[in-house]
């Protein structure tokens, strides 16, 4: 793929991703292929496609996924009987965030019995755990985490009110954001 003596490879990186409406996310392979330089396109006009394509959300060498969320919880709230903490996130990019699992963890012994993402629950169990792991999170989020505002909401077996609770949501790009919620 070099040609003798280039300074710079003579193909470019492409990454082809799907459809973020309706069913076109889940129901679509992610493929990459490589576009070999047909006619000394690697000048400066090829530079600002790779740059550009490298700043979006996922790509390589760019901005990852957990870049663009403010893990910094706002608008927490609490409700039945305190056993409900309702806060939100925001995805600051201005394309959806694919999610590919999310894990919670109760300290000071909280059992987690509900786990809601923008109203799509991706947990539910009444005994709850002190630590829940969605790893089908793709599946319940086919659309991933939409630009804007991400309402979150944790329920316990107890008050949470005095309690902290840690989310970890892994995207698509195998980037990380952790959220913390305490009192």
């Amino acid at each position: 793929m070099w040609n003798t003596g280039a300074t710079q490879p003579n193909f470019f990186f492409v990454k082809v991703s799907p459809g973020t409406s309706g069913g076109d996310l889940s129901n679509s392979l992610q493929f990459q292929t490589y576009v070999a330089n047909r006619g000394a396109i690697s000048a400066s006009s090829a530079g600002a496609f790779v740059d550009e394509v490298e700043s979006t959300a996922g790509g390589t060498g760019g901005a990852t996924s957990a870049s663009y969320l403010t893990v910094t919880p706002a608008s927490r709230a609490y409700s039945n009987r305190n056993k409900t903490t309702t806060f939100t996130l925001t995805n600051n990019s201005s394309t959806p965030l694919g999610v590919t699992s999310v894990s919670a963890v109760g300290a000071n012994g909280v059992k987690i019995t509900n786990l809601t993402i923008n109203s799509i629950a991706l947990y539910n169990n009444n005994k709850g755990s002190t630590t829940v792991t969605v790893a089908n999170a793709s599946t319940l989020l086919p659309g991933g985490l939409a630009a804007g505002p991400v309402s979150m909401s944790v329920t316990g077996n107890g008050a949470l009110l005095l309690k902290t609770i840690t989310i970890a949501i892994t995207f698509s790009d195998n980037s990380v954001a952790t959220t913390t919620v305490k009192p």
